[in-house]
């Protein structure tokens, strides 16, 4: 049995995990697609999601051939608990932005990458409020179509 390359979209979320866990991580937590919640002591985290994908079409030419600029959706959520959440979650998105920037093409597995927006919210569980700021970016890849990986 072979050994299966994970697709594009997989390897973008863990380069950028990979970004952020390097050398003092940015957070107390990073991990990528979270579907549980955290503990307490789990922050400040920071959480990466692949939310979607756009392809266009780069070049005329026979189906299969034809190079593709596949540009991955990504989220990357800053959280933080506490009486200084709000800061915290900033700085954590402040030290997101400040590493994928070091290196857009997150190891050479990128063409290109843009930050294209962010929000901010705060959620409450009981008395408990959690604050965070959502980093939308987009990761542009270019591929031969038909090709899932880098």
């Amino acid at each position: 049995m072979t050994a299966t390359v994970p697709h594009i979209r997989s390897q973008v979320r863990d380069a950028i995990v990979g970004a952020l866990t390097s050398g003092v991580p940015v957070a107390g937590t990073v991990e990528a697609s979270r579907a549980y919640p955290l503990a307490d002591t789990a922050y400040p985290a920071a959480l990466v999601y692949v939310t979607g994908e756009r392809v266009s079409t780069g070049s005329a030419g026979r189906p299969g051939s034809r190079m593709l600029t596949r540009t991955v959706l990504v989220t990357i959520v800053g959280a933080s608990r506490g009486d200084d959440g709000e800061d915290a979650a900033e700085a954590v998105a402040a030290d997101v932005e400040v590493r994928l920037f070091a290196d857009v093409t997150l190891g050479g597995i990128a063409a290109d990458l843009q930050l294209t927006g962010a929000e901010k919210a705060i959620t409450s569980e009981g008395d408990r409020l959690t604050h965070s700021v959502s980093a939308t970016y987009e990761v542009d890849i270019v591929a031969r179509e038909g090709s899932t990986t880098k």
